[in-house]
C-alpha cells in the first residue's frame, strides 16, 4: 500500500511542474533567437516509420513551415513568455493531439514546443540539450492560437 502511495505522489509531482522551471519564461532564451513555426501531424511517428525525405520535430511530421517577419516574432515571443498563459497544473483529461510546433534556437538553448489545438490547449516543451520534456496546460483564451490561425490560413 505504501509503495503505491509513493508512486502516485511521484507521478503527480512529475506532472505538476512549476512555472519557475518553465524555460519559456526565461527572457535570455529569446535573445537573438531563430524561431520557426510549423504545422505538424496530430501524432508522433515512430522512428522506424519515418519517411527519409520527411521533416520531423520531436517525431511529429512537419506539414508546413511559416516564416515569421520581425513583428510576428516579437508578438509570438511576447505571448510565449507570459506567465499567465500557463495553468498551475496539468490536469486536463483530453488527449494530447498536436497541431503546431515552434522551434526556438538561441546561444543558450534549443527548445522544441509542440502545441495542441485551442479546444484543449496544451504544450509540450523539450530542451534539446538536456532532453528534458515538460508538459503544460494553457489557458483557454491563449492568444498564441489566434496567431497560428493567422499563419496557417
Amino acid at each position: 500500500m505504501s509503495k503505491t502511495l509513493i508512486l502516485v505522489v511521484l507521478a503527480i509531482a512529475m506532472c505538476n511542474f512549476s512555472n519557475a522551471q518553465n524555460p519559456l519564461l526565461d527572457k535570455k532564451n529569446y535573445r537573438s533567437a531563430q524561431i520557426k513555426v510549423m504545422k505538424v501531424e496530430y501524432f508522433q511517428t515512430a522512428e522506424y516509420l519515418q519517411n527519409e525525405k520527411g521533416l520531423y520535430i520531436n517525431d511529429f511530421q512537419i506539414l508546413d513551415i511559416y516564416t515569421l517577419d520581425k513583428k510576428e516574432k516579437r508578438k509570438l515571443k511576447k505571448n510565449l513568455s507570459k506567465k499567465d498563459i500557463f495553468l498551475e497544473s496539468t490536469n486536463r483529461p483530453c488527449p494530447f493531439i498536436a497541431n503546431y510546433a515552434i522551434e526556438i534556437k538561441s546561444k543558450n538553448v534549443i527548445l522544441e514546443l509542440i502545441l495542441t489545438g485551442k479546444q484543449c490547449p496544451k504544450m509540450m516543451v523539450k530542451n534539446v540539450y538536456t532532453e528534458e520534456v515538460l508538459y503544460y496546460d494553457l489557458v483557454g483564451d491563449c492568444q498564441i492560437f489566434e496567431l497560428f490561425d493567422d499563419y496557417f490560413k
